[in-house]
């Protein structure tokens, strides 16, 4: 409990430190202007009217291995301020935003209510407390602990299984997260973009095959011929991954048109 108490107090500062805490009411979205956060919610939605915005997560799922609660902050002060609406609206429309944490996150948010500073309740303000430290942590799965929700690894699942283009931003392709990533049955013609920052060629070459494979139907291991036409698969797949050794809002400069397509 004392290594997630450590975790849950690094990340809850870290929130509090963020851009997405500091001066939003002073400085609306330009603390954020240059980010990827932004420039995701600009590629999903050019409009400021309200009935367009509230479509915005029609079509758009997120699985975040990460802790923190930024996207969804994000997105709700972009929404907030983008189109000046009440905040009874903004939180329906957060509500109908799919994102799954396999690993916990630090805390809820309460996208109706505001504390100090004009933050969101659960999203830490002037300072972070014992008691938030500790109930964030009883939140939290290590890595070692797993993932073994069966309800939530069903819902990501099938988010795949439908989706058109997989983006992957920061990803460690660790065996255990991609393995929490293969959908029952993935379809083979989506498109799929991975960030390779950080990575050297031999780990590029890994991450362009764990990709690949989590689209290719798995095969059994007492079949030869399975495996063997399996593996040509994804040696196919793998052609067709687009990479690129940047950080995540490089990557939306980069391939932002075709992500909208």
């Amino acid at each position: 409990m004392l290594g997630k108490c450590a975790i849950a107090a690094t990340i809850l500062e870290s929130e509090r430190a963020s851009k997405l805490a500091r001066g939003m009411v002073a400085h609306g979205m330009l603390s954020i202007g240059d980010t990827w956060l932004l420039k995701l919610f600009h590629g999903m939605n050019d409009d400021t009217d309200l009935p367009t915005v509230e479509r915005l997560f029609q079509n758009v799922s997120f699985i975040c291995f990460n802790y923190d609660r930024c996207v969804e902050v994000a997105f709700f002060n972009a929404i907030r301020f983008l189109t000046d609406a009440p905040l009874e609206r903004v939180a329906e429309v957060m509500q109908r935003l799919r994102i799954w944490h396999p690993y916990g996150t630090v805390g809820t948010l309460d996208f109706q209510s505001f504390g100090e500073r004009n933050a969101l309740l659960g999203f830490p303000q002037t300072s972070v407390g014992f008691e938030e430290v500790l109930q964030g942590a009883k939140l939290l799965r290590t890595f070692t602990q797993g993932m073994d929700d069966e309800k939530i690894l069903a819902e990501m699942r099938t988010a795949l299984s439908e989706a058109e283009q997989v983006v992957y931003l920061g990803f460690s392709f660790l065996d255990q997260n991609m393995e929490l990533l293969k959908a029952p049955t993935p379809k083979p013609s989506s498109a799929i973009y991975a960030t390779t920052l950080g990575l050297s060629s031999p780990d590029k070459n890994l991450a362009r095959w764990a990709m690949a494979s989590a689209t290719v139907d798995p095969a059994s291991p007492d079949e030869p011929l399975a495996v063997f036409r399996r593996n040509n698969a994804i040696a196919e797949r793998r052609k067709k991954v687009d990479t690129l050794h940047a950080t995540a809002s490089e990557f939306f400069d980069h391939f932002g048109n075709a992500l909208r397509r």
